[in-house]
């Protein structure tokens, strides 16, 4: 092989991908062998380049070559950007049927609903509740009309629901709402496209794949922004961060979840078997343990802490509360 050769060796080295050579080795075959006036059995003496990387820029490669190897660059860039707008779940059925992930994903809302319930009855959560309404009602100083209640039920939704009014400091409120609307997102998008597209007979519309994702990133900025630094045991107690309780087990389980969800993703086009095997069964146990962990973890507290809300101003205006003003944010702990 001549100089010049060698140096276009070396210009073109680094620029294959794995997954894509076929056509790419073929174009580089029978370049060298018009160069050097190779017949079509001694081509196949050059070398094996299947595991060589070559150069993304490719305006520098030769006729043929170059629309290879240009070729595969755009090839890979388009199935990067499909990513984000695939169904994952249509994906996953050229392995899986629709009807197991459906059934999967009953079983898991039947989980948190059981797990639900349990948590209520062995804290006798139902039972202080229930008397700690009528024990409002009883010494009432006023009856509430159906407009104030309804304004009340809004107001909860508006402010303690959709923005997270409970916190007074903003890092904690930010971390919440990024994880509380990453998490919605993440799971009404799951349940739509497994139901509704479960497929690629039904077009998935973009929006949906698009807001998992951004679901999956959501959840994650926030939920390792709390873990990392916004615990109270890590915070305020100076504990070290995998010093891990119970109390932990739903911020735990939640980035497990979300982080192997979009490792699988990242990986399903890696053309390894292995990885995309590994990190979806990793991605499908952490879920497992989120949704049937609700007894044991902090799940439940979704469904508590409005029903409290709503409480506490029903308390407030009808002259029955026996709680302090609430904290300034200097007095928030």
């Amino acid at each position: 092989m001549g100089r010049a050769d060698k140096t276009g060796y070396r210009a073109w080295h680094g620029f294959i991908d794995g997954t894509r050579l076929t056509g790419i080795v073929a174009a580089i075959r029978r370049f060298f062998s018009r160069q050097h006036g190779m017949g079509d059995g001694q081509h196949h003496a050059l070398p094996d380049m299947m595991s060589a990387t070559f150069p993304t820029d490719t305006s520098t490669l030769p006729g043929e070559l170059g629309v290879a190897c240009t070729a595969s660059v755009v090839g890979q860039s388009r199935e990067e950007s499909l990513m984000f707008t695939s169904n994952p779940f249509a994906d996953l059925t050229a392995t899986v049927s629709p009807s197991v992930l459906q059934w999967y994903v009953c079983l898991m809302i039947l989980a948190v609903a059981g797990g639900t319930v349990y948590d209520m009855l062995h804290k006798s959560s139902a039972k202080f509740f229930a008397g700690r309404v009528q024990k409002s009602k009883t010494i009432a100083k006023r009856q509430l009309s159906a407009g104030e209640i309804i304004g009340m039920v809004v107001k909860v939704l508006a402010v303690e629901v959709a923005a997270a009014g409970e916190f007074c400091k903003p890092q904690r409120r930010i971390s919440h709402l990024l994880m509380f609307y990453g998490v919605v997102f993440y799971l009404a998008t799951t349940v739509i496209m497994v139901f509704c597209y479960p497929t690629h007979a039904e077009t998935t519309p973009t929006v949906l794949p698009v807001l998992w994702h951004v679901g999956i990133i959501m959840a994650m900025v926030g939920g390792y922004w709390f873990f990392f630094l916004l615990r109270v045991n890590v915070a305020k107690d100076g504990q070290p961060v995998f010093k891990l309780v119970r109390a932990d087990l739903f911020i735990v389980s939640l980035l497990a979840s979300v982080t192997f969800a979009l490792i699988w993703r990242l990986v399903s086009g890696s053309g390894s078997a292995s990885m995309v095997h590994t990190a979806l069964g990793l991605y499908v146990l952490s879920s497992t343990i989120l949704f049937v962990s609700v007894p044991w973890s902090k799940f439940a507290h979704m469904f508590y802490k409005p029903a409290a809300a709503f409480q506490r101003r029903v308390e407030e205006a009808n002259g029955s509360s026996a709680l302090p003003n609430p904290a300034t944010p200097q007095e928030e702990s």
